[in-house]
């Protein structure tokens, strides 16, 4: 199980599985922080 939220914490979320692989996320907060690898479910 991978669990997670966005940044503020507002919104949390569960996968149940083995994801295909990581992309890069371009949102603001990782863009100026230095980038943050993240998979599709």
């Amino acid at each position: 199980m991978i669990e997670g939220t966005c940044h503020c914490g507002a919104v949390r979320w569960q996968f149940d599985g083995q994801p295909d692989g990581p992309t890069a996320c371009n949102c603001t907060v990782c863009r100026r922080y230095g980038g943050v690898l993240w998979v599709y479910g």
